[in-house]
């Protein structure tokens, strides 16, 4: 194998490597910042729900 093709392969893989650690930090933080602000949202709507059949009922 010449240097050039190893040195190359070397390169790509370490870069390739990289790429993927950077692109499966970026994938659990925004899922994460996802998944709290939809437990937020669900959790007020859910206090508002019981909050007017409360008030309703009186």
């Amino acid at each position: 194998m010449p240097r050039s093709f190893s040195t190359t392969s070397a390169a790509f893989l370490s870069a390739a490597s990289r790429s993927s650690w950077a692109w499966i930090a970026l994938s659990i933080a925004a899922t994460s910042r996802d998944l709290l602000l939809g437990t937020v949202d669900s959790t007020l709507r859910y206090q508002c729900t019981v909050q007017r059949c409360q008030s309703a009922s009186g």
